[in-house]
């Protein structure tokens, strides 16, 4: 993968060092978002730590997580009414109770992460892997930062370790290394001759002058990545996210956000546009879209060693998101992705790449 362009070289070390997930153990992890598909919770049960997930009501989807989490090593903790055991046998009555509404219940959920920080007996990690079509997307993050406020209040009150976990979209603005951005360059040069016939507008951004960590050993590059496609809620969601996991890295919490790649998820499949987009992809290389169940497992291995190992001392806040990119080619990719969306998408209805082809 690293070969391919498809993740950074740090990136690839990082992965190959954290396939033993043992890191995990007697640790403590609230998910905002449970669900999801490229969100750590299978696997963190495996290696056996306790896991408080957040996500909504859905029977049967609780139903099968709860069944999981009975196979594993791991501590399943939900969030159920009054009166009800979360550790009861009866995983049908459980299931039909299990999860919240975080726009509806915000106080209640954020009472309940505080009350997890506080009885947790080791490093609790406080993991946000949401996402909703339109705004509201802005508000469940809205939310989700409430619940991570009340997480941080909760630790500093019981003195507990508490670092924070994210998965950064690509498709916003962001810093990457200068190493990506001097492959931009070089892709743009070799790029195929009917790449460079079509004339897509060029990623490629001079690097900042002035800026916060210009007198870094490298120079500091913006990758422009916003997307039509997305719009401006999906933006200023996850700029919000990217904004609460800087202020947490800045007073001292260990911060786990690496960027994660495209991938054939249920969100992502669900518009017709993008899941023939992504069939286009590899026609521009080194874009990739990857399956959840291993890029999940990749994702793991990543959150497992930022946890292990300190925080370095970045160049300044906006550096956090170059650590450990696993980009699926974007940040090495010459053109900006809204200009060549409509020729991936002919390509891949035409005729899609297979990765045998």
């Amino acid at each position: 993968l690293g070969a391919r362009s498809t993740m950074e070289a740090d990136c690839a070390e990082a992965i190959k060092e954290g396939v033993r997930l043992d890191t995990f153990k007697g640790r403590t992890f609230i998910l905002i978002g449970a669900g999801s598909e490229l969100g750590p919770l299978r696997p963190l049960l495996l290696a056996g730590a306790t896991v408080a997930a957040v996500a909504t009501r859905k029977p049967q989807r609780w139903a099968e997580i709860i069944e999981f989490a009975q196979t594993t090593a791991g501590t399943l903790l939900l969030p159920v009414p009054s009166g009800v055991a979360s550790d009861c046998p009866d995983v049908a009555a459980v299931a039909a109770v299990a999860g919240a509404d975080i726009l509806a219940e915000t106080p209640a959920l954020a009472a309940w992460v505080a009350g997890v920080v506080r009885s947790s007996a080791g490093p609790v990690t406080l993991g946000t892997y949401l996402y909703a079509d339109g705004e509201a997307n802005v508000r469940i993050t809205a939310a989700a930062d409430v619940l991570t406020q009340a997480a941080m209040r909760a630790a500093a009150a019981s003195r507990r370790e508490l670092s924070l976990a994210y998965l950064p979209s690509q498709t916003v603005a962001h810093v990457i290394p200068a190493a990506a951005a001097e492959a931009q360059r070089a892709n743009a040069a070799k790029a195929p001759w009917w790449q460079s016939m079509m004339r897509y507008r060029l990623a490629i951004r001079p690097p900042l002058s002035g800026a916060a960590g210009s007198a870094a050993a490298e120079p500091t590059y913006v990758h422009d990545a916003y997307s039509m496609t997305q719009g401006p809620n999906y933006a200023l969601a996850q700029h919000m996210r990217q904004w609460r996991a800087m202020l947490a890295y800045t007073e001292g919490h260990a911060v786990s956000a690496p960027m994660a790649p495209a991938a054939r998820t249920a969100s992502m499949l669900h518009v017709h546009t993008v899941a023939t987009a992504l069939d286009g992809f590899g026609y521009f290389r080194p874009l990739e879209a990857f399956e959840p169940d291993c890029l999940r497992a990749c994702l793991a291995a990543l959150l497992a060693v930022e946890l292990s190992t300190p925080m370095p001392a970045l160049p300044s806040p906006f550096h956090l998101f170059t650590r450990h990119g696993f980009h699926g080619g974007f940040w090495r990719f010459p053109y900006s992705c809204d200009s060549i969306s409509s020729s991936a998408y002919v390509l891949g209805m035409v005729r899609p790449w297979r990765k045998e082809a």
